[in-house]
């Protein structure tokens, strides 16, 4: 019984035929037509002898031998040299002949060399464009050995228009890809960013540098610019110059206000830095699904939102503690902090 073949099998029988073709395959064609030539030009030197041979032996025979000479006949196949004894004006023929010929063969031997390596090399930049983790030293050496880059560099170096002309194209090129290219934009505000900070924190020097640069750009922007000198007074809680000048004057904090604790503090203003206040029920698991609903680090105050905040300080008959729930985020479920705060503290 004869047992067939699996797929693998046949897969693996063409894989084989499949290299074997390519490994013949793989022969210059080039060279392949440049044989052929060199025979059919042998071919046709070997007929026109044949044929000169028998018309000229009538006068070789008359003719002096001083009006003679011995050519030499070399095939390209590497065989027997001949010996022709003809005239004078029939080897000078065949000689030019022999020189066309030798020079049709030569520049198809330089062209052929030619298109051969042209193939190798762009075979080996192919493999190198293939390999999965190319190797960045080896595409560089091949840049900075290109002669291309060679010639580049030297008219860089040399000539001022071609530099001034280079700068011009490639800031343009760059500007134009940074404003309508966002990806580029991004990668190209990341790369500075984390350079800047790698260089930062390795380099001491720089980093003084860049601390002495920035003392000095906030001096003369103090000196310069009025509304930054302005904000960076009020931050300090000074009085700006202008407002002196023009006989402004602060004035001062009630009592009232000034006895205010800090959740008071954030409940004075009507204008609340919480998106929505709602009432807090009894009970945990109520208490926790109402929480939900508020924005900020408070999360819970009193019922009586309008009363409290129309009438601050709170009087003590209406509530004497607040009780006060913080996370650590919103989106903590846990709670951080919970505190009851007395509002005459």
């Amino acid at each position: 019984m004869v047992r067939k073949k699996s797929a693998a099998a046949k897969a693996k029988t063409r894989k084989e035929a499949y290299k074997r073709q390519v490994a013949l395959s793989r022969i210059s064609r080039s060279w392949r037509k440049l044989l052929l030539i060199a025979t059919a030009v042998n071919k046709f030197l070997r007929f026109r002898h044949c044929n000169v041979a028998p018309a000229c032996s009538t006068s070789c025979l008359n003719t002096s031998q001083s009006s003679k000479i011995l050519l030499n006949n070399v095939s390209f196949v590497q065989k027997d040299i001949e010996f022709i004894l003809i005239n004078k004006t029939d080897a000078t023929n065949q000689l030019e002949d022999l020189k066309i010929v030798q020079a049709t063969i030569k520049s198809l031997v330089c062209k052929v060399c030619r298109v051969d390596y042209e193939r190798k090399r762009q075979l080996q930049v192919r493999k190198r464009n293939y390999l999965p983790n190319p190797i960045t030293s080896s595409e560089t050496s091949v840049l900075k050995c290109s002669r291309q880059y060679v010639w580049f560099q030297k008219k860089y170096c040399n000539d001022d228009l071609f530099r001034k002309k280079e700068t011009k194209r490639v800031a343009k090129n760059f500007r134009s890809k940074y404003t309508n290219n966002n990806d580029f934009r991004d990668k190209e505000k990341t790369r500075l960013r984390t350079y800047g900070l790698k260089k930062y924190r390795n380099n001491a020097t720089f980093r003084q540098e860049k601390i002495t640069q920035l003392k000095a750009h906030i001096f003369n922007k103090y000196h310069t610019n009025m509304k930054f000198r302005n904000k960076y007074k009020i931050k300090k809680r000074q009085m700006p110059s202008r407002a002196i000048v023009n006989k402004l004057e602060l004035c001062e904090v009630p009592s009232e206000l000034k006895k205010l604790n800090n959740l008071e503090k954030h409940l004075i203003a009507l204008q609340l830095p919480f998106m929505k206040i709602i009432n807090l029920t009894s009970g945990k698991l109520s208490s926790r699904l109402a929480q939900k609903g508020t924005k900020g680090p408070l999360h819970c105050v009193p019922s009586d939102v309008q009363d409290t905040v129309t009438t601050l300080p709170r009087p003590v008959d209406k509530s004497m503690m607040v009780r006060l729930q913080l996370k650590r985020r919103l989106k903590y479920k846990a709670v951080w902090e919970e505190q009851l705060i007395n509002p005459n503290d």
